[in-house]
Protein backbone atom coordinates (compact mmCIF):
# COMPACT_ATOMS: atom_id res chain seq x y z
CA UNK A 1 0.00 0.00 0.00
CA UNK A 2 1.23 3.47 -0.86
CA UNK A 3 -0.02 6.59 0.82
CA UNK A 4 0.83 10.24 1.11
CA UNK A 5 -0.30 12.66 3.76
CA UNK A 6 -2.85 15.00 2.21
CA UNK A 7 -2.04 18.61 2.93
CA UNK A 8 -4.66 20.10 0.66
CA UNK A 9 -7.99 20.77 2.33
CA UNK A 10 -11.20 22.39 1.17
CA UNK A 11 -11.98 25.85 2.49
CA UNK A 12 -15.35 25.23 4.09
CA UNK A 13 -17.33 26.06 7.19
CA UNK A 14 -16.34 22.74 8.72
CA UNK A 15 -12.73 23.82 9.17
CA UNK A 16 -11.55 24.68 12.68
CA UNK A 17 -11.48 28.40 13.41
CA UNK A 18 -7.67 28.55 13.72
CA UNK A 19 -7.23 27.16 10.20
CA UNK A 20 -9.86 29.52 8.78
CA UNK A 21 -8.24 32.56 10.36
CA UNK A 22 -4.77 31.48 9.17
CA UNK A 23 -6.15 31.00 5.66
CA UNK A 24 -7.61 34.50 5.72
CA UNK A 25 -4.22 35.94 6.71
CA UNK A 26 -2.19 33.82 4.29
CA UNK A 27 -4.01 33.97 0.97
CA UNK A 28 -2.53 34.55 -2.48
CA UNK A 29 -4.67 35.19 -5.53
CA UNK A 30 -3.08 33.88 -8.72
CA UNK A 31 -4.23 35.03 -12.11
CA UNK A 32 -3.15 32.97 -15.10
CA UNK A 33 -2.39 35.03 -18.18
CA UNK A 34 -1.75 32.16 -20.57
CA UNK A 35 -4.92 30.13 -19.99
CA UNK A 36 -5.83 30.55 -23.66
CA UNK A 37 -2.41 29.36 -24.93
CA UNK A 38 -1.84 25.72 -25.92
CA UNK A 39 -0.32 23.72 -23.08
CA UNK A 40 2.85 23.04 -25.06
CA UNK A 41 3.44 26.80 -25.56
CA UNK A 42 2.83 27.97 -21.98
CA UNK A 43 5.71 29.40 -20.00
CA UNK A 44 3.85 30.01 -16.73
CA UNK A 45 2.87 27.31 -14.25
CA UNK A 46 -0.65 25.89 -14.39
CA UNK A 47 -3.11 25.53 -11.52
CA UNK A 48 -2.36 21.80 -11.36
CA UNK A 49 1.41 22.31 -11.29
CA UNK A 50 1.11 24.93 -8.53
CA UNK A 51 -1.11 22.61 -6.51
CA UNK A 52 1.42 19.80 -6.99
CA UNK A 53 4.22 22.12 -5.89
CA UNK A 54 2.27 22.97 -2.73
CA UNK A 55 1.67 19.27 -2.00
CA UNK A 56 5.39 18.58 -2.28
CA UNK A 57 6.76 21.65 -0.47
CA UNK A 58 4.26 22.82 2.16
CA UNK A 59 4.89 21.81 5.76
CA UNK A 60 1.23 22.14 6.78
CA UNK A 61 -2.24 22.20 5.26
CA UNK A 62 -3.16 24.46 2.37
CA UNK A 63 -6.15 25.11 0.16
CA UNK A 64 -6.20 25.68 -3.59
CA UNK A 65 -9.44 26.91 -5.14
CA UNK A 66 -9.85 27.72 -8.80
CA UNK A 67 -12.68 30.25 -8.91
CA UNK A 68 -12.46 31.17 -12.62
CA UNK A 69 -10.83 29.70 -15.70
CA UNK A 70 -7.91 32.07 -15.23
CA UNK A 71 -7.81 32.73 -11.47
CA UNK A 72 -7.29 30.85 -8.23
CA UNK A 73 -6.81 31.37 -4.50
CA UNK A 74 -4.03 29.58 -2.64
CA UNK A 75 -4.39 29.65 1.14
CA UNK A 76 -1.80 28.48 3.65
CA UNK A 77 -1.91 27.61 7.32
CA UNK A 78 1.73 28.57 7.89
CA UNK A 79 3.17 31.92 6.87
CA UNK A 80 6.43 30.13 5.98
CA UNK A 81 4.56 28.06 3.39
CA UNK A 82 3.07 31.25 1.98
CA UNK A 83 6.51 32.86 1.73
CA UNK A 84 8.02 29.82 -0.03
CA UNK A 85 5.08 29.79 -2.46
CA UNK A 86 5.49 33.50 -3.22
CA UNK A 87 9.21 32.96 -3.78
CA UNK A 88 8.45 30.11 -6.16
CA UNK A 89 5.93 32.30 -8.02
CA UNK A 90 8.50 35.10 -8.31
CA UNK A 91 11.06 32.70 -9.77
CA UNK A 92 8.47 31.25 -12.16
CA UNK A 93 7.41 34.69 -13.42
CA UNK A 94 11.05 35.72 -13.91
CA UNK A 95 11.74 32.50 -15.81
CA UNK A 96 8.62 32.94 -17.96
CA UNK A 97 9.56 36.54 -18.75
CA UNK A 98 13.05 35.44 -19.76
CA UNK A 99 11.76 32.76 -22.11
CA UNK A 100 9.35 35.13 -23.87
CA UNK A 101 12.11 37.49 -25.00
Amino acid sequence: MLYQRAKQVDFSRDLPADIQSAYLRNTVQVQFEQYYVRASDRTEPTFDSLTSWCSAHCAQVFSATKWASHAAHFRFYLEDDLQRFESYLTQSVAHAAGSVV
